[in-house]
């Protein structure tokens, strides 16, 4: 509720006990502010010829003249009464004629007027005409003017930037308020209980702060945000998501990766360092390490010590560990070769090494036989092509050869041919024969013998 709704609840309440003689203070009451404009209802019942008499009504401050007053003045010319505002800082000349119409009609009205108190006293509602003025019972007695602070200063200890595991400090002051403020605290919006003291944590990195007057709340009405400045404030940290402590059993012959890495908010410029310890041996400066076992007889452990820190102190150390365990039991076939003696095979192992070796088996025989499928549908067409290739060559050697039979006819009975050329041969050589010679004319010719028997007896 807004302290101008207070304002009136309250001088109305203030009204009606006034009503009965008694005086109460505005301690009971929200606070009137120096120079602030507030709210003061005045009630009139008069009787008929009160009202006929009336020239002003309105309040005043107790032991001022009449020419102080704050309200309406009503005139009266030729029977007619015209009414006006007083000061129209206080109260608009609708509200007083609306006030008068109020009094015409029952004899009763209140009227609301606007004050601003510029000091403490004894204020009253009142009426008056022409002769004397008169109260109306509605009374209120101002014994503090307030005085809103000019400024409002928040500061937060060590400083707006801090590490993690300092311890926040915030404090408001205000100046030039009267009276002095009291003070709530608000964390990113929601009330604190009490001033802020506490240690600060990764999670408060980013927060927000403010302060608010609470003992001026209700200046201007509620309107003016009697708070301080929002303040952020940044934590540094080192942080990690990981365990101070993980067990790991894995399998030996299989290369495991442990994680030291960290998240935080660093100051700039800062330097992260990893060290891995095994044994109280610094084995790596890497923020992540690998670790296998080769030669692994029986079930053993080692642990493995990550210490991340950085190049500012301010901002501590994190542990990180690993307790590894390797598991023998858990060993399948690695790529070296394994000094160890096997262990023997249970049944079931067996009979899954068994159900294996067929699978692989059985995969390797159908990929033969469609292997062998392929080749020989392969070479059955090679077959085909090479058998329809000869059968042309065949076809195209008879046609050419009964070709030459009808253009040649020795060609076509070659034995007749060699012997009507052997018969020729012998009529040549007959004709030689029978020529005499001119040179030996005594000499008896020898007996002839025919070309033609020899060529007989030549077996055909």
């Amino acid at each position: 509720m807004s302290a101008f709704t207070w304002i009136v609840l309250s001088l109305t309440v203030l009204q009606v006990f006034a009503q009965d003689g008694m005086l109460y203070s505005s301690a009971n009451f929200p606070s009137f502010y120096q120079n602030e404009e507030g709210i003061f209802r005045c009630t009139f019942t008069l009787a008929q010829d009160e009202f006929n008499s009336i020239t002003g009504f309105g309040y005043i401050k107790v032991g001022d003249p009449a020419t102080d007053v704050k309200g309406c003045l009503v005139t009266s010319a030729a029977g007619t009464k015209t009414v006006n505002t007083a000061d129209a800082d206080v109260v608009s000349t609708e509200d007083c004629e609306a006030a008068f119409s109020s009094l015409e009609a029952s004899l009763t009205a209140t009227i609301v007027l606007k004050s601003t108190l510029t000091e403490v006293g004894e204020y009253t509602c009142f009426w008056f005409n022409s002769a004397s003025s008169f109260e109306t019972g509605s009374k209120l007695e101002v014994d503090q003017l307030m005085v809103a602070p000019t400024q409002l200063d928040m500061t937060i200890t060590p400083d707006m930037m801090m590490y993690s595991g300092d311890t926040l400090g915030v404090v408001c002051l205000s100046q030039g308020g009267s009276p002095a403020s009291n003070f709530s605290y608000e964390k990113n919006g929601i009330a604190l209980q009490g001033e802020p003291s506490y240690e600060v944590g990764p999670a408060d990195d980013g927060s927000v702060f403010k302060c608010v007057d609470k003992t001026h709340a209700n200046y201007n009405g509620g309107q003016s945000n009697l708070t301080s400045q929002e303040k952020k404030i940044t934590v540094f940290y080192l942080n990690s998501n990981k365990p101070e402590l993980s067990h790991m059993a894995v399998n030996p012959m299989r290369t495991e990766l442990l994680d030291c890495t960290t998240d935080g908010n660093l100051p700039d410029g800062v330097t992260i360092m990893y060290s891995w310890m095994k044994n109280d041996t610094v084995v790596s400066t890497e923020p992540i390490l690998e670790v296998s076992k080769t030669d692994v007889n029986e079930t053993m452990s080692e642990l493995y010590e990550c210490t991340v820190s950085t190049t500012d102190s301010k901002l501590g150390t994190v542990m990180v560990g690993y307790n590894i365990t390797w598991d023998v039991q858990t060993t399948t076939p690695a790529k070296p070769p394994s000094t160890m003696k096997p262990k023997p095979k249970t049944t079931t192992e067996k009979d899954d090494k068994a159900d294996t070796g067929n699978s692989k088996q059985a995969g390797s025989t159908t990929t033969i036989v469609i292997i062998v499928v392929v080749v020989t549908i392969v070479i059955l067409v090679v077959i085909v092509i090479i058998i329809v290739v000869r059968k042309r060559k065949s076809n195209s050697a008879e046609v050419s050869k009964g070709a030459t039979q009808e253009t040649s006819p020795e060609q076509a009975d070659p034995e007749k041919g060699a012997s009507e050329e052997v018969d020729a041969t012998a009529e040549e050589k007959n004709k030689l024969l029978e020529t005499p010679d001119d040179n030996n004319p005594s000499d008896e010719p020898e007996p002839e013998t025919s070309v033609t028997e020899e060529s007989e007896k030549t077996p055909s």
